[in-house]
């Protein structure tokens, strides 16, 4: 995955920070559709953190370790069931975006990289 050059500093538990991207994201109008893609992602991220016990905050090392669990490999086929797989490294990205830079540029470049979907 790429590291952002823009850092995200989440003083919340992690559900709250996503509760607040979610907010933000349906604030700006996103489509179910998106929305459902992003919080599949957001719950195995919450889910990826409760269970290997890696505290309740949002961070790059926390995004790194679900990244290196998750992400496909070349090659890899999904079943139906793990299809959110697919959209992990845009997801944290929208995360990151959704809180930490203004509504215009969330916006602006995300909603232009979410209609190639």
């Amino acid at each position: 995955m790429e590291q952002s050059t823009h850092q995200v500093s989440s003083h919340l538990p992690l559900q709250q920070f996503v509760a607040g991207a979610v907010g933000e994201l349906e604030r700006l109008h996103y489509s179910r559709r998106s929305l459902g893609r992003y919080r599949a992602v957001w719950r195995h991220l919450i889910a990826f953190c409760h269970e290997r016990s890696l505290g309740d905050e949002y961070s790059q090392d926390l995004v790194t370790q679900f990244c290196t669990a998750y992400q496909m490999r070349d090659g890899e086929c999904l079943n139906s069931r793990q299809g959110w797989r697919r959209h992990i490294v845009f997801a944290l990205k929208v995360l990151e975006l959704a809180l930490g830079c203004p509504s215009e540029a969330l916006d602006t470049t995300v909603r232009a990289s979410a209609r190639t979907y």
